[in-house]
């Protein structure tokens, strides 16, 4: 059974980093790269930078 992802609130308040944040966030599964993007207010296209950037 799969862990259910924490809101986008919650990973925003629980990690001190922006990116980190939102790299969480978006690895969880539960969220589009639009709907994190719509969260921290960011296009998508750069949320899609940040995950790529973590993943080096």
């Amino acid at each position: 059974m799969r862990k259910q992802a924490l809101s986008l609130e919650e990973y925003a308040k629980s990690l001190s980093k922006r990116d980190e944040a939102i790299n969480a966030a978006y690895l969880s599964g539960a969220y589009t790269l639009k709907e994190v993007g719509d969260f921290f207010k960011l296009h998508y296209s750069r949320v899609s930078k940040i995950v790529a950037k973590s993943k080096t």
